[in-house]
């Protein structure tokens, strides 16, 4: 048994199953983060992926459970999205077993029979993303079983609370505090990739106090910057040549869901139709469990992600991971190519394949050197956003039947996102918005629920949505995965478009939301639209991207400090060199250049995203 290590701190009934399970020794996240969990204390841990963050805050949580009077559920570990919270279940849940504590998964795809069980009878642990925790406090039998709730774990909390959904947990947690449960909460937040943990925190936390364990965003990389320039036919060559050069699986990165069908599809052209899976949100759960397992196996050569796979899924030992043109932010790069080499002291090896477009290849290179240098974006963090506030709002009048204005103003002002603006005269303001479309009605300084509170409340949340129709298989009867409304109405019978990898031709839209479709040997690709908004490029990442033009037109060799390929450094410096044998002006961060075709002009003005939507709006003006 192991007596030498923070694992000693632990009830001895859980070091005895870590013991049996093969838990060895602490990493040095759980050495660091276990005792502050044991001792009380509100912890922000921060470490690369596959350090164990998940273990550095369950483990004092169980431990603490076993040593204490048990009623009710006692713990809450969130996660963004319903496959995390799988993955945390299959990994955590034989081991709560093993020392005799119960553990759950409740979320929107629970059945009613789970659901009936979940509140007779509630476990020690529930595992559940921000939605599903919130939603359920409007079931009374809920609120009465966190009457004794103590832990709440939140998972890559960063992708949460730089998003409204962050917001709304927030408020959550605080009028679940104060509304249901006897005990003040204890948080663990847990994160992968950060740039202030600090500013993270304080909007995590509230107005607890806290702790910021850091242990770096970054583990040690190897990203290079390659470009489909060089081969003959282009992106499929490029990618299948890393893909075959692996000595495993390989993880596929795009920017779009759309892209991600593409390459996909190319992909299987190439490495055989068994060999490439396609996973992103729009798929049906079985395909993305399928393309989940066949990692963990080892048993296909590359899987074709977006997002869906960047965040902490045990996707098993990922030898590589490729990401197709710029990944746009370095802390989106850092987090992607942290899923290969996912153990403890591997490097993680990755490469961007960059399209033939020197501005996509310098782009691509300067977010590889401050990803490996650890120059993360900044977290955005919302200010008083009215719409999280009374959303949350209505789901405290639901549960209550009515809340004073001043218990609002109470609860709104122990959020930090609130903390500029938690007044009276706020609320107000606020709440006449909600009052004019039906939410609520506000009478002698009490909310009361208005006509269309329950609608509202659980018809929204802050998840960006859209009208979506099945897409099933009519030979096998299986849901592939779902599209958007905009891109149904486009399709007729006999069209064909790509899905999971599979060209599939239109048998029948249903008035009932269902795509039937059936296999097609076509090789025309037509892959689907979804909504989905751009990654945004920062300013500092536009603003070196200018400055290596600007230095390499004086200097090429400063391109060799940048991790560039032979070929994608040539092509920029032959890019570069051509633009200035002309006469050319180079455009970069101290010369804004236009240029005429006809009627058309192009701007190159390096401001990131925000500052080019902003010149947009002002030249929209004139």
């Amino acid at each position: 048994m192991v007596s030498t290590n923070v694992f000693r701190l632990l009830h001895p009934r859980l070091r005895l199953a870590l013991s049996r399970m093969g838990y060895k020794e602490p990493t040095p996240i759980q050495e660091a983060v276990i005792p502050l969990v044991l001792d009380g204390y509100n912890v922000l841990a921060v470490a690369p992926t596959g350090s164990g963050k998940t273990e550095a805050a369950l483990l004092p949580v169980m431990s603490r459970l076993l040593g204490g009077r048990r009623h009710g559920l006692q713990a809450v570990y969130i996660t963004p999205l319903r496959s995390l919270n799988r993955d945390i279940f299959l990994r955590m849940s034989r081991l709560a077993s093993e020392v005799g504590l119960s553990m759950l998964v409740r979320h929107g795809d629970s059945s009613r029979a789970e659901k009936r069980r979940f509140l007779s009878s509630p476990p020690d642990i529930m595992v559940t993303t921000p939605e599903t925790f919130y939603f359920m406090l409007s079931v009374e039998k809920f609120r009465s079983a966190i009457e004794n709730l103590k832990y709440v774990i939140i998972d890559e909390v960063h992708e949460l609370f730089s998003s409204k959904r962050g917001v709304e947990l927030s408020l959550a947690l605080e009028r679940v505090e104060a509304l249901y449960t006897r005990r003040r909460l204890q948080l663990v937040a847990l994160s992968a990739t950060v740039n202030d943990p600090y500013a993270l925190a304080r909007r995590v936390m509230g107005y607890r106090y806290f702790i910021v364990v850091d242990r770096g965003s970054v583990r040690s990389m190897r990203i290079i910057v390659d470009t489909v320039g060089g081969y003959k036919d282009g992106r499929p060559e490029a990618i299948a040549r890393y893909i075959g050069g692996a000595n495993g699986p390989v993880i596929v990165f795009t920017n779009t869901r759309d892209t991600a069908e593409v390459v996909g599809f190319e992909l299987k052209a190439l490495l055989g139709e068994d060999q490439v899976l396609v996973h992103h949100g729009s798929l049906s759960v079985d395909a993305r469990l399928e393309a989940e397992a066949a990692l963990k196996r080892g048993s296909i050569k590359a899987v074709v992600a977006t997002s869906s796979l960047e965040l902490g899924i045990d996707v098993g030992s990922v030898d590589l991971v490729v990401q197709y043109m710029s990944p746009r932010q370095a802390i989106k790069l850092v987090q992607r190519a942290g899923r290969a080499g996912h153990r403890r002291d591997a490097v993680s090896n990755a490469v961007i394949v960059s399209e033939d477009n020197v501005f996509d290849i310098l782009e691509s290179a300067v977010l590889a050197a401050r990803g490996m240098r650890g120059n993360l974006e900044r977290l955005p963090l919302y200010n008083c956003p009215v719409d999280a506030l009374i959303h949350q709002v209505a789901g405290m009048v639901l549960e209550k039947g009515g809340v004073s204005l001043d218990t609002l103003v109470s609860l709104v002002g122990r959020s930090r996102f609130y903390s500029d603006c938690a007044s009276g005269e706020f609320l107000l303001s606020v709440l006449s918005l909600a009052e004019a479309t039906g939410i609520v009605r506000v009478r002698d300084s009490m909310v009361l629920p208005g006509r269309r509170l329950r609608k509202y409340y659980f018809d929204t949340t802050m998840i960006p949505d859209t009208v979506k129709y099945n897409v099933v298989d009519i030979e096998s009867g299986k849901r592939i995965g779902s599209l958007d409304e905009e891109f149904v109405v486009t399709l007729d019978r006999n069209d064909i478009f790509v899905l999971s990898g599979t060209v599939w031709e239109v048998v029948e839209i249903s008035d009932e939301g269902v795509v039937r479709v059936r296999r097609h040997r076509s090789q025309v690709l037509v892959p689907p639209s979804w909504e989905g908004d751009l990654i945004p490029v920062s300013r500092k990442t536009a603003r070196e991207v200018a400055s290596v033009i600007r230095r390499a037109a004086e200097n090429p060799e400063v391109l060799r400090s940048y991790p560039l390929s032979e070929a994608a450094r040539r092509r920029i410096a032959k890019v570069i060199e051509n633009h200035a044998r002309l006469g050319l002006p180079v455009p970069h961060d101290k010369i804004l250049v236009v240029e005429h075709y006809g009627d058309t002009l192009i701007i190159y003005s390096f401001l990131g995203s925000m500052g080019n939507k902003a010149l947009e709006l002002a030249l929209a003006g004139y």
